[in-house]
């Protein structure tokens, strides 16, 4: 279980929640987050403002912290790196977007707030 701040309905109350992030894949780290920011998409997805709340709602994306582990699946990190992500927690790295550098044009790229409950947790666990 993950402590985190969650809202569990639109406009709601952040209140601090143990939330069950699901099983750890094999492309997925699991970091311990230091630092995580609540920026203004963050307080339009728990205001509800683009109608896709779910429940429960944790808001914010910029998480700055270290590994814990990683997946068999991931190579470029080791437990105990730094790392940062933001807005877009996954992309595809093989599309004519990803290869000239516009990861966020990415028809596979998967946002951070999307994933249900990632935010504002001690700790976290993410795509590549």
């Amino acid at each position: 279980m993950i402590p985190a701040c969650a809202a569990h309905k639109p406009k709601g109350r952040l209140n601090l929640i143990n939330h069950d992030p699901g099983a750890f894949a094999s492309g997925q780290v699991e970091i311990d987050a230091t630092t995580c920011g609540v920026c203004r998409p963050g307080l339009s997805t728990v205001n509800n403002e683009w109608g896709d709340v779910t429940d429960p709602l944790v808001p914010g994306h910029e998480v700055i912290g270290k590994v814990l582990r990683r997946g068999v699946n991931v190579k470029c990190l080791k437990a105990g790196s730094l790392v940062w992500f933001g807005w877009f927690s996954s992309r595809c790295m093989v599309c004519r977007q990803c290869m000239s550098g516009n990861h966020n044009l990415c028809p596979g790229t998967e946002q951070t707030p999307d994933r249900p409950a990632w935010r504002l947790c001690r700790q976290g666990a993410l795509p590549r």
